[in-house]
C-alpha cells in the first residue's frame, strides 16, 4: 500500500517529463508515448490488483490514453513555446487528479468523494475532445490530409471518449450502446459541416466541442431519467449562445 500512495504523483510527473522530451525530440514521440502508456498501464494494473473491487483495467486506461494522445497531437500545431509548456502542465494536473481519484476509489474508499471521478471526467474529456477536434482541423489545413482519412481517427477516439463517459456514469449497457454510436455519428456529421467553414482550427474545434457538450449532457440526463424542460432549455441556451459568441468573435480566414 505504501508504494501505491506515490503512484498518483509519479505517473503525472513522468507524463510531464515525457512531454518535455517530446518537445525537444519530436521525432521520438512514439517512443516517449510508448513509455508513458506502459507506465500508466502498469500503474492502473497495480491499483486494481491491490483493490478488493473487481474493475476492468481498460476502462480506467481510456482517459490517460486519449488525453495524452490529444495533447501531443494538438501541441504539434502550436508555435508559441509558452502555450505548449502550459498545455503540458495542464496535462500533468489532469493526470494527477485522475490518478488520485482512482487511487481513492480503488484503495482508499473512505476518502473518496462520491461523484468526484464522474464530474472530473466530464470536464477533462471535454478538454481532450477539444484538443482532438482542433488537431484534426489543423492537420487538414496545414498538412493537407484528406478529412475523410482524419475522420476515421476521429471516429475511434470520440467513441472511446463517449464510452468512457457512459461507463464512469454507470450508463453503459448493451441496450445503451446504440446511443454511443448515435452520438459518434452525429458528431461526425457536425465535424464535416464545420470543416467547410473558413475558421481557424482552434475555433472549429471549439464549435464542435460545444456540440459535444450539449449532446453528451442531454444524453446523460435522458438515460438517468432526469431529463426535463428546464435542463433541455439550459443546455440549448448555453450551447447556442456559446456558438454565437464564438462565431462573432472568431477571426475568419
Amino acid at each position: 500500500m505504501g508504494f501505491n500512495r506515490f503512484l498518483p504523483l509519479l505517473a503525472p510527473i513522468f507524463a510531464f517529463i515525457f512531454l518535455e522530451f517530446y518537445f525537444f525530440w519530436p521525432k521520438m514521440v512514439f517512443v516517449f508515448s510508448l513509455f508513458f502508456y506502459l507506465l500508466i498501464f502498469f500503474s492502473i494494473r497495480q491499483f486494481i490488483k491491490k483493490s478488493s473491487q473487481e474493475e476492468n483495467l481498460f476502462n480506467f486506461f481510456i482517459f490517460p490514453l486519449v488525453s495524452f494522445a490529444s495533447v501531443v497531437a494538438f501541441s504539434a500545431l502550436l508555435t508559441n513555446k509558452f502555450l505548449v509548456h502550459s498545455i503540458f502542465l495542464l496535462e500533468f494536473i489532469l493526470i494527477f487528479i485522475y490518478f488520485r481519484s482512482i487511487y481513492y476509489k480503488l484503495l482508499n474508499i473512505n476518502k473518496y468523494v462520491k461523484g468526484h471521478l464522474e464530474n472530473f471526467s466530464s470536464y477533462a474529456n471535454f478538454i481532450s475532445f477539444y484538443f482532438l477536434s482542433s488537431a484534426i482541423y489543423g492537420y487538414q489545413v496545414y498538412l493537407g490530409i484528406n478529412f475523410s482519412v482524419l475522420s476515421l481517427f476521429f471516429l475511434l477516439v470520440s467513441f472511446l471518449i463517449i464510452y468512457q463517459v457512459f461507463w464512469i456514469n454507470n450508463l453503459y449497457s448493451k441496450e445503451n450502446i446504440f446511443f454511443i454510436f448515435l452520438i459518434v455519428f452525429c458528431l461526425l456529421e457536425m465535424s464535416w459541416v464545420i470543416s467547410f467553414m473558413s475558421l481557424s482550427y482552434y475555433i472549429s474545434g471549439l464549435l464542435l466541442s460545444v456540440c459535444y457538450y450539449i449532446i453528451i449532457g442531454l444524453s446523460r440526463f435522458f438515460l438517468l431519467n432526469k431529463i426535463n424542460k428546464k435542463i433541455i432549455r439550459s443546455y440549448l441556451v448555453f450551447g447556442f449562445l456559446s456558438i454565437i459568441i464564438v462565431l462573432l468573435t472568431a477571426r475568419w480566414i
